[in-house]
């Protein structure tokens, strides 16, 4: 059995008296580009044209004054053919086999990848995701191309204060313009992809809290990508205080309830006492072994709620609190066993009123 393409293309002879004869005046000139155009593509308003080395992308909104949106030098001499399909243009470059560019950024098109046909590429076709390459002696080559995941490898630095303001770099493939960035679900500042290769994104952290942070690229077309725990927030180191103190409550007077303020210059075995105007024990706080610091804010302070031991509000008048701080030796466990060195002892009024 003979079998197909083992001869050369045998044209049928043409007929006799066959001719071709259109009539002129039914094909009207729009509009012209300056220079070579070997290959075309059109897409809505904006035409992919090959010419010489360059792909160029031009909107045709107006088609009698195409504007360059943008361009791309690619190896091959000769560009023969294009087609355009799902943000990628397929280009027929010669003896250099079949290009495809990301157009999704007409600004900034970037080469993707390629693949050298045995021949020589002189026309390109995109049906059911699969490309056919006009290849000349090569024949006809049938090509997949199967796009970059977008993939986060790593973020530099990867850590940083939790008031935000991080300068980082976000490291990965197939990022596009206009990607988004989340860190710990808060949207990062002024995040731009690099235009060039399209592999790294800048942006800058916003606030967030100590700890790690999900960090969550989302490009226009709505693809994501995560990288778990992508990023470290950092809580502000606590500058120590000079000197243990007992603070003023507040608020004072007070009806209800009432936050006694303190701070360590070193870590202590912590107790706050209650007294009535009597001396009568009226409260005990046994607040076991604290680190040096400072005690101030409502969820770090000593909270009361009018109460005594028995859970029974107290009377109207004038209190007594107490601070007890006792500091373990130095070279001594800090977990309250074995002598302890110097204590602090300090007391402060406060006045319940109804």
């Amino acid at each position: 059995m003979e079998k197909p393409f083992d001869e050369p293309w045998r044209f049928p002879p043409q007929p006799e008296g066959f001719m071709v004869n259109a009539a002129g005046q039914n094909v009207e000139f729009v509009g012209i580009t300056p220079g070579a155009c070997y290959a075309v593509a059109v897409e809505g308003d904006i035409a992919y044209i090959v010419a010489g080395v360059y792909l160029l992308i031009l909107d045709i909104t107006d088609k009698s004054v195409p504007a360059l949106l943008g361009s791309v030098q690619l190896p091959g001499m000769v560009y023969y053919g294009i087609a355009v399909s799902g943000g990628y243009a397929y280009i027929a470059d010669g003896n250099t086999g079949l290009r495809v560019v990301d157009v999704s950024n007409p600004s900034i098109p970037i080469e993707k990848g390629y693949y050298d046909t045995p021949g020589y590429a002189y026309g390109v076709a995109i049906a059911n995701n699969l490309i056919y390459v006009a290849d000349d002696d090569g024949g006809m080559s049938i090509l997949r191309f199967t796009a970059a995941e977008l993939r986060i490898s790593s973020v530099s630095p990867s850590n940083g204060p939790a008031k935000g303001g991080t300068e980082i770099k976000i490291y990965g493939t197939n990022f596009k313009a206009g990607a988004t960035v989340t860190i710990g679900g808060k949207a990062a500042i002024n995040p731009v992809v690099d235009p060039v290769a399209q592999v790294f994104i800048t942006a800058t952290t916003p606030s967030g809290k100590p700890g790690s942070a999900d960090v969550v690229v989302t490009n226009p077309d709505g693809e994501s990508a995560t990288l778990e725990d992508g990023f470290k927030y950092i809580a502000p180191t606590e500058v120590l205080p000079a000197r243990t103190a007992l603070l003023p409550n507040y608020p004072n007077p007070f009806n209800l309830e009432t936050w006694i303020p303190y701070q360590l210059s070193a870590e202590s075995d912590v107790t706050v006492e209650l007294y009535n105007i009597h001396g009568r024990l009226m409260r005990v706080f046994a607040l076991g072994i604290k680190p040096a610091g400072s005690y101030v804010t409502k969820d770090r302070a000593v909270y009361w709620d009018g109460k005594n031991e028995a859970g029974e509000r107290v009377a109207s008048g004038v209190y007594f609190y107490r601070l007890k701080a006792v500091s373990p030796s130095p070279g001594l466990s800090p977990q309250g066993r074995g002598d302890y060195g110097e204590a602090f002892s300090a007391v402060r009024r406060l006045v319940v009123v109804k």
